[in-house]
């Protein structure tokens, strides 16, 4: 059985939506096959976790367009990776999705499925008219605004909605409407809805017939007669909604296509493996690493001095520093890396040290990452290591997640108390008047729990420490989350148990070598990785799901 990752890289170049579009009608035909175990639709920064959770054996990246090399070839490493040309796949529909039966009440005179921009004066005529006469009237552009991240595109059952309340679809031939025609002229037809299309884009229907499958018109001026028509014989409306729905059904859907498309892939290569030793990445300060009093001291120096085959390198950076360093087991430098900029304990972006520091794991063939200690580092290595599939292991004991300052005081040297922090605010923060925000606490907390989230594994050093994070981020009460032993040998033991389970079978190849036998040149690997971190790093998904938290908390309920 086959379980496939359709890999959605529709986010690069020209069209992205009617791109994306085809992907998840790909990713929909490809879960009715009987061939076929699990389909998939994942974005670039999510294919290796999704593809290493599923255990997926087949990747279809769809371009074209920039393909994030490392991310490529760390997917070779789990299976065989399979690139398609998305633009041989011509824009089809998944019923199960979008399809309604034929409505004969109507909520909307009109649906403009297509363009950016209103219709002209036309429109503005059909709603004087229904005004007039007291009629609901509604213009629902098929775009709400402008761009974003390429995913502009209403979803497919949206789109299905309004269609199937609206008298008629209007599909005109604007510059933004000739790349979303077909997928919108699809999804419409499929909930039931009358097209009306101007006669420039009529051949791109082919085996439609004008008056019978959808009305054609040549001067948006028409419109308001065609409206009134389809308004005056609601039998002729029927017929032509269950025409153009029955042509959808029958000639354009996905199913044919996915079974060829699998049929003529080339036989699956299972990856090699490869026995090498475990590679641990520990992120620290370098207040840490001469520090053999604190638990978190023993706990780093118990994992460095256990006798074992794990290969371990310490990424070093001081709190206030503009360089990071690579140490070996020993502490002995082997590299070190200046940045224009130092952090801030309140800082959460650094794109010059997130570079850095993916390079570190290509280059390293690093298996785990483990945070000791976010000093002089950003939260947002634990989504980027994530992105490339290397699991993260938490141990920290700064509390950034809780307060935003590292070590819970405040530029005068108060500290806070554990026991008066909310949800919403830490005492510190409000009281001394640091400058934050009512309510931005609260935001601070939603990103970290989304990045703590991420994480395979999450240790506390005690019980309390555990009980107060897990009462403000959820990340922090699943079953992920443990308090470590008092005894360091039994807190070595139990970390080391976690480094096994993250890493599991699936290592970083120490070669770059992809299946067909040519070597990726380094250089080309790490430009591809910062041009896809750098460009395409979903941080405004983050800040959507953080104020959605934010209104959700406002209103009294969680999201």
């Amino acid at each position: 059985m086959m379980r496939v990752l359709v890999l959605d890289l529709a986010l690069a170049g020209a069209a992205p939506a009617q791109r994306h579009y085809r992907a998840m009608a790909l990713t929909r035909a490809l879960r009715d096959l009987p061939e076929v175990e699990t389909a998939l639709l994942a974005e670039p920064w999510t294919a290796i976790t999704l593809a290493r959770a599923h255990r997926c054996n087949r990747v279809l990246a769809l371009g074209p367009g920039a393909f994030p090399e490392a991310v490529l070839e760390r997917l070779r490493a789990l299976c065989s990776v399979t690139r398609l040309d998305a633009a041989a796949l011509q824009p089809a529909a998944a019923p199960e999705f979008s399809a309604f039966p034929v409505a004969d009440a109507f909520l909307y005179d009109v649906f403009h499925a297509s363009g950016e921009r209103p219709l002209p004066a036309a429109v503005g005529r059909v709603r004087r008219e229904t005004a007039r006469r007291g009629a609901a009237s509604a213009f629902l552009p098929f775009r709400a605004g402008p761009a974003r991240e390429g995913l502009d595109r209403v979803a497919p059952r949206e789109l299905a909605r309004f269609a199937n309340l609206s008298l008629a679809t209007v599909l005109d031939a604007g510059p933004a409407a000739r790349a979303d025609f077909l997928a919108a002229a699809m999804e419409s037809a499929l909930a039931g809805s009358p097209l009306l299309v101007q006669s420039d884009l009529a051949p791109w229907l082919e085996g439609w017939t004008p008056g019978q499958d959808y009305l054609a018109f040549h001067d948006l001026d028409e419109l308001p007669g065609l409206l009134e028509s389809l308004r005056a014989d609601p039998s002729r409306r029927r017929r032509l909604a269950l025409a153009g729905q029955g042509r959808v059904a029958a000639h354009h859907l996905y199913r044919h296509r996915a079974e060829c498309l699998l049929r003529d892939l080339p036989d699956a290569i299972p990856p090699a493996p490869e026995a090498r030793a475990l590679h641990v990445l520990h992120v620290l300060g370098d207040a840490l690493l001469h520090d053999r009093a604190s638990a978190p001291g023993r706990l780093l120096h118990g994992l460095l001095e256990t006798e074992d085959e794990t290969v371990h390198r310490l990424y070093s950076s001081p709190a206030h520093g503009h360089y990071a360093r690579l140490l070996d087991a020993r502490g002995e430098p082997l590299r070190r890396m200046r940045f224009p900029d130092f952090l801030r304990p309140t800082r959460l972006l650094c794109d010059d040290r997130e570079q850095a520091f993916s390079r570190l794991l290509r280059e390293e063939g690093i298996d785990v990452v483990h945070i000791h200690d976010l000093t002089g580092h950003t939260p947002t290595l634990i989504p980027l290591a994530a992105a490339l599939g290397v699991p993260v292991i938490w141990s920290a004991r700064d509390d950034r997640a809780l307060c935003h300052n590292a070590d819970l005081r405040d530029d005068r040297g108060a500290a806070c108390d554990p026991r008066r922090v909310t949800p919403q605010r830490c005492d510190v923060c409000l009281e001394r008047r640091h400058g934050f925000a009512r309510g931005r606490q609260a935001y601070r907390r939603t990103l970290w729990n989304a990045w703590l989230r991420q994480c395979a594994g999450l240790f506390f050093f005690r019980r309390e420490a555990l009980e107060l994070h897990a009462d403000l981020l959820p990340a922090a009460a699943r079953p992920a989350a443990q308090a470590l032993p008092e005894e360091t040998p039994e807190a070595v033991r139990a970390v080391q148990a976690a480094y096994a389970d993250a890493a599991g079978e699936w290592r970083w190849p120490r070669s770059a070598a992809p299946r067909d036998g040519k070597r990726l040149r380094v250089a080309e690997m790490q430009a591809g990785i910062d041009e896809f971190w750098t460009e395409q790093r979903p941080l405004a998904k983050w800040r959507e799901i953080a104020g959605a938290v934010l209104q959700s908390q406002r209103r009294g309920r969680t999201p």
